[in-house]
């Protein structure tokens, strides 16, 4: 009952995620503290040009994964970083990660971790799915340390009550 994997902050956003109101998962599950800093939310009109930014805060680290929900925005994001940075792109369950940088489908990074993990329109490409808040808690779990949302917008109203386990970062103060 006691999470070691992902950081402290990363996992108080998780849980809050996951959060039913007839279980509480605080009364269920503890985690080590083990804080980093927390989970950023970086808003951007282009959210390509602030991957790079981010990619080079993030050079401490030994494997780093950038998950997007659907094939067509990992496509987009591992040809944007073709001119930038040398990326691994998972498309098969059978493809056996070799770089230190991949660019994954959210459901293929399900059981995986990374040092840091960049969220690509995670939340908003989920708007409309019943499962939103299921489908962000499992990208949110496969960081260890560092976790980023890139997305186009502010956080949408069904998400507002994780705003405090959040750093929301305008673009500008990052691209």
């Amino acid at each position: 009952s006691r999470c070691y994997r992902s950081s402290s902050d990363i996992n108080a956003l998780a849980f809050r995620l996951i959060n039913e109101a007839d279980r509480p998962i605080a009364e269920e599950y503890s985690y080590f503290d083990r804080t980093v800093h927390k989970p950023r939310y970086v808003i951007c009109r282009d959210m390509f040009s602030c991957l790079v930014p981010i990619l080079e805060s993030l050079e401490k680290y030994h494997s780093i994964a950038i998950i997007a929900d659907g094939e067509e925005d990992v496509l987009a994001v591992k040809s944007y970083l073709q001119e930038y940075k040398d990326a691994q792109l998972i498309l098969s369950p059978d493809d056996e990660i070799r770089s230190r940088l991949v660019v994954i489908p959210l459901l293929l990074a399900k059981g995986l971790e990374f040092d840091a993990v960049i969220l690509f329109n995670c939340i908003r490409s989920n708007e409309e799915n019943a499962h939103m808040r299921r489908k962000v808690y499992l990208g949110c779990t496969r960081a260890l340390h560092e976790l980023y949302f890139v997305e186009k917008g502010v956080l949408p109203e069904e998400l507002r009550e994780c705003a405090p386990y959040m750093e929301v970062v305008e673009s500008s103060s990052m691209c």
